[in-house]
């Protein structure tokens, strides 16, 4: 049998082989370089470990036997630490002596031994770390710490923090070993970390490895390796690596170092356990380089103040570490949250209906609210004056054809062209013709070529309607006997000087829900007003059709305003794609709902609907029934038509328009002469339609959208000024806006679950309540010292599949009826200390009877785990940054969902018997959270102290910010929403200067008990203030 090639690291991976009898048996053991041991990968704990069981080894402290076999009498069942060592060391002793003294080495020749020993070799790889691990084992023979600690381990950088010292009440053990690199924590794992069991390994490693030309990714490899180590033996245990420092000596490798740290943090988002904890921003200078003062003379190895920083840094992450975990592996965090966010391009965007009459009264009131926030029309501008300018009438044959003007508001241009029936009298139908997304819109001009695709389709029949098709439809219209308005969207054709996709794309604009949807909308609701303002039209005869984008302003349009009495939407209602502009898209306009709901509010009013092959492909399958269930409420489900013709590509062509001619003859109503076929006309130049001309120049009063803007804010403003209460009465009013707003920008559901404010319709009347969607599950309890029983579980909206992790520290005995919702950024781990157990805040309030909850709020604490892992290398809440409405408009803002968790959190624990009295505290970042679930949800609290830290609007500056909320300044800022929370006890601390006197004035109108302080919160003083609070 021939042995391999072994040197002493290679003893703890041996197998169960046995040596053969006989001279020479024993295998080469002494280290040189004729005998090379590489390993295959990294060192496997549970290999060393099912060797270390089946052998019994000897561990040998001077490399002289790496083991021995089962066979020999004196090795059963000794272990390293046994006291039995002391007879066996001689025996082995003479053993070699026999041996030596036959001619033999332990493995090497004769000739070779010579070489030695002129030569000795040095030791190599991780051998050479062996003595220092011996002295662990040794101390742990001596010492053995308790099981559940903290380990730290890695290069000189751990084994020089005096952590007795950085972390006094917590049990820290230190298993750093100076100059070791990453594959020799991996390698040692099994004797440096495992036989501990900790909560939590503190891993810094890498620095050296940089030092030795590794490259970042063979560093990651062997964090890997360690990870694998750890975590498959002890699957609880979180690792927190300390990032790569900077240094001054080794400044010049940070980018390696960089690199390293960057793809550390990528492993780190696939798994559960490990966390990355970035250095660098606390060891910087204000050159952009390492501070000098954070580091002994060396300048590579850390001074106190170093250390101390890291401390700081690390403290928080180890209570979240060793956090009491509510889920695990097999029974993993399962929020509907963590799935893949909506996107308007969804191939599937479903809604069901409400069955009843009242739940859809109910339920168009609220979507009718939210798309009023959605398009910063909540509430109503002011109607100004519209001051139309009519002019440059074209005669044909049959029809006129005016250019209009006017401002919708100031600086909004409104600018079309109106098309009349001669001869024509009495009043007639009105039609509005908001266009899509054709080239140059009104003045859409698709040339010869396109005019030849449209026949080789065979969607036109006639060139100039296949050359020029919208003024086709308008043309029809008019011949068909009604006032036709076609009016421009933002930024195309006469509407200037604005830009259809520019100007407003940024986090200000979201934050006070300025966007081209809002501003085409509001420009669609003035064009209405222009077309009933006209002596010729009929206000009860008003249809509406539009294409593409035009159809989706035809059913905003009807969504929001009662006067249009027919409509008919062209190739935009569906449950796929739902509208691909930022015109057609605004923070909040979507939440839980899609295009087929927002066109069930035109109900029972007449709806004609086309699709294409496009994403109306399947309107007659999916929309269409949705809408006739709507209808059916109404005893009218024949008022609601859709067909799609797959034939033709996205398009308003001949026979759509047919479809929609017959629509308007039927329900508008027309003459029974009107034509429903077409014929030939004489198109409009660029120059017959362009509204703006040297007699009638583009206003200067037109403003860009920066301009714009500003005026749009200032009236915002002033808005605001308005509404903000004087007294009780005024505080109702500026509820029913600001809260009503509340409710929408917190992401409830438009269908189901319970409010978080007291809502009420577009009349101002209160909306009945909905049934209680929270429900809270125990999936554990456990007894901890000083009579606290801990309790894990989660909160579930059982609307939505939203869980939140949660824990409780209940005294065990006599709880007097008083909770605590203590609310923090880094989650529950609040109520811990850095060893997992209750804190000393914790502590004094259950022994004064009070339980203390906590959650992780979206995205902290497990829910952040859960969600890391699923993410990879992406975001964990994507924003898109050009447009955020392509976000918000599908999916509620962070900072919404972590007000809904607490929200829903207080509202599970007032259901739980046994509770009567329910209080939040929350500092910091957590603070602005629970002081906008205050808000946000009147009566659910009793006691409310939150620090907002002077947390204002103004500090978020890019859309994808933790603390972005759209509308948040529209409606206020902090001060103007968390007034709201007037008749809670308790006080907000330190909120910025402007907020802090909006929210006095609206505490001060509403004789509420809460105060607002500019000083910090004490902890301590509202520990006091809760043990004082007698039990009911």
């Amino acid at each position: 049998m021939r042995w391999p090639k072994l040197d002493t690291c290679s003893f703890r991976h041996l197998s169960t082989a046995r040596p053969p009898a006989g001279k020479g048996a024993l295998p080469p053991c002494i280290p040189h370089q004729g005998y090379p041991w590489t390993p295959a990968g990294p060192p496997s704990s549970r290999h060393w470990l099912d060797f270390s069981s089946r052998h019994q080894i000897i561990t040998n402290q001077q490399q002289l036997i790496p083991w021995l076999p089962a066979e020999f009498p004196m090795a059963h069942r000794i272990g390293s630490h046994s006291p039995a060592r002391r007879t066996v060391r001689p025996l082995i002793t003479k053993l070699l002596l026999v041996l030596l003294g036959a001619g033999w080495t332990i493995g090497i020749p004769v000739r070779a031994q010579e070489a030695a020993k002129e030569s000795p070799p040095a030791v190599e790889g991780p051998a050479k770390w062996e003595k220092e691990i011996r002295k662990f084992e040794d101390s742990d023979v001596s010492k053995p710490p308790a099981a559940g600690g903290i380990v730290f381990t890695g290069s000189s950088t751990i084994r020089l923090w005096d952590l007795a010292k950085s972390f006094p009440d917590l049990p820290v053990i230190n298993r750093g070993f100076g100059g070791s690199q990453m594959n020799d924590a991996a390698h040692f794992a099994p004797r440096t970390v495992l036989p501990y069991h900790p909560k939590a390994v503190v891993l810094y490693s890498g620095d050296n490895d940089i030092k030795n030309k590794k490259t970042a990714e063979t560093v990651v490899g062997d964090l890997k390796a360690f990870c694998q180590v750890v975590h498959e033996h002890l699957p609880e245990t979180k690792i927190l690596m300390l990032s790569i420092k900077p240094s001054p000596s080794r400044w010049s490798m940070i980018e390696e170092q960089r690199e390293a740290n960057r793809l550390a943090t990528e492993f780190a988002r696939t798994t559960n356990y490990l966390q990355v904890i970035d250095v660098e921003p606390v060891m910087m200078g204000k050159n952009g380089e390492p501070d000098p003062a954070l580091f002994v003379k060396d300048m590579l190895h850390m001074s106190e103040e170093g250390y101390a920083r890291w401390t700081a840094l690390l403290k928080p992450h180890l209570r979240e570490a060793t956090a009491p975990r509510v889920f695990t592996d097999e029974k993993p965090l399962s929020d509907a949250r963590l799935k893949p966010q909506r996107t308007y391009n969804d191939a599937y965007h479903p809604w069901t209906p409400p069955t009843t009459v009242a739940d859809w009264a109910k339920s168009a009131a609220r979507i009718h609210r939210q798309l009023l926030v959605a398009c910063g029309l909540w509430p109503m501008p002011e109607k100004t004056p519209l001051q139309p300018v009519i002019h440059g009438k074209v005669d044909r044959d049959d029809f006129t054809v005016e250019r209009v003007s006017f401002f919708s508001r100031p600086g909004l241009l409104v600018t079309g062209s109106l098309y009349r029936p001669k001869n024509a009298s009495g009043k007639i139908p009105g039609v509005l013709c908001p266009h899509g997304h054709w080239a140059n819109g009104r003045f859409y001009d698709a040339g010869e070529k396109g005019v030849a695709e449209q026949f080789k389709l065979k969607a036109e029949t006639r060139e100039s309607a296949a050359r020029y098709p919208l003024q086709a439809r308008m043309v029809h219209l008019a011949r068909m006997g009604c006032v036709v308005f076609h009016y421009d969207m933002i930024g195309y054709a006469d509407q200037k000087p604005l830009d259809h996709r520019g100007g407003l794309g940024d986090a200000e604009a979201s934050l006070w829900l300025q966007n081209p949807l809002g501003l085409q909308t509001w420009n669609s609701i003035r064009a209405l007003d222009f077309l009933l303002g006209l002596p010729d039209v009929d206000p009860k005869r008003i249809g509406v059709t539009g294409a593409s984008g035009g159809g989706t302003q035809t059913f905003m349009l009807f969504a929001l305003d009662d006067r249009p009495t027919v409509a008919f939407p062209a190739v935009m209602v569906g449950t796929a794609m739902q509208g691909g502009c930022v015109c057609e898209n605004a923070d909040y306009l979507r939440l839980g709902i899609n295009n087929v709901a927002i066109a069930a509010k035109t109900a029972p009013r007449p709806l004609g609907m086309v699709g294409a092959d496009d994403w109306t492909i399947d309107i007659e399958t999916k929309g269409l029934p949705e809408l006739k269930q709507v209808y059916s409420l109404f005893g009218r489900s024949d008022l609601v038509s859709a067909v799609a013709y797959k034939q033709f590509p996205h398009n308003y062509n001949e026979k759509s328009r047919e479809r929609m001619y017959a629509w308007f003859k039927q329900h508008l109503p027309l003459a029974e002469t009107a034509p429903l076929t077409e014929s030939d006309f004489k198109p409009l130049s660029q120059e017959e339609l362009t509204v703006f001309t040297a007699d009638h120049p583009l206003p200067a009063e037109s403003l860009p959208a920066d301009k714009l803007r500003e005026r749009l804010t200032q009236d915002s403003e002033a808005e605001l000024r308005m509404i903000l209460p004087k007294d009780p009465a005024g505080v109702e009013a500026y509820r029913m806006v600001t809260g009503g707003a509340l409710a929408v920008m917190f992401g409830e559901s438009t269908e189901t679950g319970a409010r978080m404010t007291s809502a009420t319709d577009d009349k101002g009347k209160p909306l009945p309540a909905d049934p209680e969607p929270v429900a809270a599950e125990i999936i554990g309890t456990e007894e901890l010292a000083d009579s606290i029983t801990l309790i894990r579980g989660m909160v579930r909206r059982t609307d939505s599949g939203e869980q939140i992790p949660a824990i409780a520290m209940r005294p065990t005995d006599d709880p007097k009826g008083l909770v605590v919702l203590w609310i923090d950024s880094q989650g529950k781990a609040v109520l811990l200390d850095e060893a997992g157990g209750p804190n000393a805040m914790v502590r004094k309030l259950t022994g004064a009877g009070i339980t203390v909850a906590s959650i992780d709020p979206f995205l902290t604490g497990e829910s952040r785990e859960a969600a890391a892992k699923k993410a990879g290398d992406k975001p964990l809440y994507p924003v898109n940054l050009q447009y955020p409405g392509y976000t918000f408009g599908y999916n509620a803002p962070l900072l919404a969902h972590r007000v809904r968790d607490i929200v829903a959190t207080a509202r599970a624990l007032r259901a739980q018997q046994g509770f009567q009295k329910l209080a939040i505290v929350a500092q910091g970042e957590a603070g602005l959270w629970a002081a906008l679930a205050n808000a946000a949800s009147p009566g659910t609290f009793d006691w409310i102290w939150a620090d907002l830290d002077g947390f204002s609007f103004d500090a978020v500056k890019t859309p994808d910010s933790p603390s972005m909320l759209p509308g948040a300044k529209k409606y206020g800022g902090v001060g103007g929403l968390v007034g709201l929370g007037a008749g809670t006890t308790g006080a907000l601390h330190q909120l910025a200067e402007k907020d802090a006197e909006r929210a006095k004035a609206i505490v001060t109108a509403a004789a509420g008990p809460l105060t607002i302080e500019p000083k910090p919160l004490e902890i301590d003083a509202v520990v006091a203030r809760l043990i004082q609070v007698k039990p009911e």
